[in-house]
């Protein structure tokens, strides 16, 4: 499965979701690939150090570097990165004049897709080329939602996106859910757009709500997820739960 984590708004767990889901699936056991497609490349800083030699996403995307050269390990056994640096943001420009830019990714991880059990695709919080290649290389599609007012009024222009992907470059591309993220359960409001996100999506709402968390706030810091750096933590608990609760709908 190659999964597309996407929502053009920022700051609603999409990189935080992105790292946790891939550490319990390699926790598992499961040989999982997470690439960053953000040029903040805020997921590359969290999992390693990035030295000038290494070739990132930008290489793989580019100048056509084979995907294995671009892989490094993370301090998580069976999860490996696709590290990102903030010359991603002139990817667009790159590739201005190339009609083919929407397939640039699809082209890079179809000789490799097979050699992981599950791929992550983490993305910035725009709708320009860089979520469109994630929406054409993708499987399945999975979308990230703070139960506030702007993100949720947001998605219908995500929606939009996903459909005329769907519709003109990726046919078999599956929305897989809808994960409610930051929740803080002492405000009505959230409550009240929950009821509405509920209202809008029914059945593809996954069940498990991940909690705003001060846990989910410091383990970046730390260089790892949630669910390693506090397992005990209801953070970690809800995390292997949105897992298992991806894995049973994929």
């Amino acid at each position: 499965m190659i999964l597309a984590v996407t929502n053009q708004k920022g700051g609603i767990g999409k990189t935080t979701t992105c790292l946790n889901l891939g550490a319990a699936a390699a926790l598992e056991g499961k040989k999982t690939c997470l690439i960053d497609l953000d040029p903040q490349a805020n997921l590359t800083k969290t999992l390693v150090q990035l030295q000038d030699s290494q070739p990132t996403v930008y290489n793989l995307l580019s100048y056509s570097t084979p995907l294995p050269e671009t892989i490094m390990e993370t301090n998580v056994k069976n999860l490996y990165l696709v590290p990102a640096r903030n010359d991603l943001a002139g990817l667009e420009r790159a590739g201005a004049n190339d009609p083919q830019i929407p397939y640039w990714l699809d082209r890079a991880l179809k000789p490799y897709a097979d050699q992981f059990d599950l791929i992550l695709l983490d993305t910035p919080p725009t709708l320009g080329a860089l979520t469109v290649n994630a929406l054409t290389a993708a499987t399945h599609l999975l979308i990230p939602i703070q139960p506030s007012f702007l993100p949720l009024q947001g998605t219908n222009d995500l929606l939009e996106t996903y459909r005329l992907a769907q519709a003109r470059l990726n046919p078999s591309l599956k929305l897989l859910g809808i994960l409610i993220t930051m929740y803080d359960p002492r405000t009505t409001l959230a409550k009240e757009v929950i009821m509405e996100i509920q209202k809008v999506f029914g059945e593809k709402v996954f069940r498990t709500v991940i909690r705003r968390s001060i846990k989910i706030e410091e383990s970046p810091a730390s260089g790892q997820s949630v669910i390693t750096y506090a397992p005990r933590s209801q953070s970690a608990e809800e995390y292997l739960r949105a897992y298992w609760e991806l894995m049973q709908r994929a």
